[in-house]
């Protein structure tokens, strides 16, 4: 799916990128990035008022999931909140 993001507050260190500006994604990565990118009948989302920028990495959290009642689901509680990848560095059995 082409997609144009529209507007959010971009942060991308490795590319020395921040401020507000539109991404656009074609086959699934990311294409182009600038102030202001045309739509041209693609899907668009409004991200005004948010930050847009690559996934985020945990090298080191512990989930439990399914060992103890404090256990969490680690898609959930890391794609919710921007982390692609994450590390679990301690839970029983990891």
């Amino acid at each position: 799916m082409d997609l144009v993001i529209r507007g959010g507050y971009v942060i991308d260190p490795s590319q020395d990128l921040e401020g507000t500006m539109d991404v656009e994604i074609a086959r699934g990565r990311v294409r182009r990035v600038a102030p202001h990118i045309e739509p041209k009948g693609r899907q668009t989302l409004n991200a005004r008022g948010k930050i847009v920028t690559p996934g985020l990495v945990d090298l080191h959290c512990h989930f439990y999931e399914g060992f103890t009642h404090y256990g969490v689901n680690l898609d959930a509680a890391m794609l919710s909140r921007g982390v692609t990848t994450a590390v679990d560095t301690g839970s029983a059995g990891a």
